[in-house]
């Protein structure tokens, strides 16, 4: 009986250290996009390249935590809700290291000092990308409060992500049809504003696992995609 209240404190412990391997992780990505942001308000290339060289920091973290998981599968063959939970942070742990890579993206392209960017896509997709932020944030609190209801907010919430980048591309188009010079200004913006998009996939994907881990149910999106004739150029 002794031995059956180890097992099961140990395994707290396991699952415990797993939770914070996540709040790291998370952490990691959520100051690499803000200092990409920062690095692209500010033109400041010094923080670009050292977001650029941060992105070694977001992969040692998720090989630690991938090698965690991998072993509490091993050793502990979870079941039903835990065996979900596990399998969440796996594909969480993922898709966090991806998020980390756009935002390395970002950083990137804000290092491009020789272009002059136009300021007003530029200040809309530093809006974007604070709203990406707070569904990170939102969504790792999800995943600690183990909450399917505050996991669906941050699954919804990408819905407004995907209008900002819709109406973003439309004005880019309209920006470099008004004027040729533009185009590679604004083409550096189209990637950048692409990446956010992709950020807010993923984590609507994860804010998609937690669901399921808590409720065993998936969520399903009954509603019709944004059409792409919204990012038409604007006619005047």
């Amino acid at each position: 009986m002794e031995q059956d209240k180890h097992i099961v404190k140990s395994y707290d412990e396991e699952i415990k250290d797993i939770n914070s391997k996540i709040l790291e992780m998370g952490t990691l990505v959520e100051n690499q996009l803000k200092d990409s942001l920062n690095a692209l308000k500010n033109q400041d290339t010094e923080l670009a390249e050292k977001v650029i060289l941060n992105d070694d920091l977001i992969d040692d973290a998720y090989n630690k935590l991938d090698q965690s998981l991998v072993e509490i599968l091993g050793k502990r063959q979870p079941m039903a809700t835990d065996l979900r939970t596990i399998f969440s942070a796996i594909k969480m742990n993922k898709d966090l290291e991806r998020l980390g890579d756009h935002a390395t993206n970002i950083a990137k392209r804000a290092a491009l000092t020789e272009l002059v960017l136009p300021e007003k896509p530029t200040r809309d997709i530093i809006r974007m990308g604070e709203l990406v932020h707070k569904m990170i944030d939102h969504v790792i609190k999800a995943f600690l409060n183990f909450s399917d209801t505050e996991a669906k907010k941050v699954w919804l919430a990408d819905r407004q992500i995907d209008e900002e980048y819709l109406g973003i591309l439309r004005q880019l188009l309209t920006y470099m049809m008004e004027d040729p010079k533009r185009i590679a200004s604004c083409t550096n913006l189209l990637y950048m504003v692409k990446d956010l998009e992709r950020i807010g996939d993923y984590v609507q994907n994860i804010a998609e696992d937690i669901y399921y881990a808590v409720s065993g149910e998936p969520l399903i999106d009954t509603n019709p995609n944004p059409t792409w004739e919204a990012i038409l150029p604007i006619k005047k």
